[in-house]
């Protein structure tokens, strides 16, 4: 399916640190970050976020076999559904609490440009 020679080791290395990038801190936080100030019911995202980054590097690690380099890819795949489903579907149980985030707070300032030093 996939040609496990063709794919250089800097390529696999890009490839595991992508998807501990998109899982370690962006997916967890995300999902806290959506209305609910307990974050044990979001445990099920990390533990997601966990496994799908795991998969990625030991398929990088093991990706001169043809089943290592399937891993890698499948994880990568998983690691993208995963953060595309919490950013775009996930509410957690209440359902988050409705509002979009500001970074001028509230939402009065939204239309102002925020200076970064």
């Amino acid at each position: 399916m996939f040609n496990a020679k063709g794919i250089s080791e800097t390529d696999r290395i890009l490839i595991a640190l992508t998807s501990l990038a998109l899982n370690a801190p962006s997916t967890y936080t995300i999902a806290w970050s959506k209305g609910d100030a307990d974050k044990k019911q979001h445990y099920p995202i990390l533990y997601a976020g966990i496994a799908s980054s795991l998969a990625t590097v030991l398929g990088a690690i093991f990706g001169h076999t043809t089943w290592g380099d399937s891993l890698m890819w499948g994880g990568l795949l998983s690691t993208f559904a995963l953060f595309g489903y919490v950013v775009f579907v996930y509410t957690g149980k209440n359902g988050g609490n409705g509002h979009m985030l500001f970074i001028n707070g509230n939402g009065q300032g939204a239309g102002k440009p925020v200076l970064i030093v």
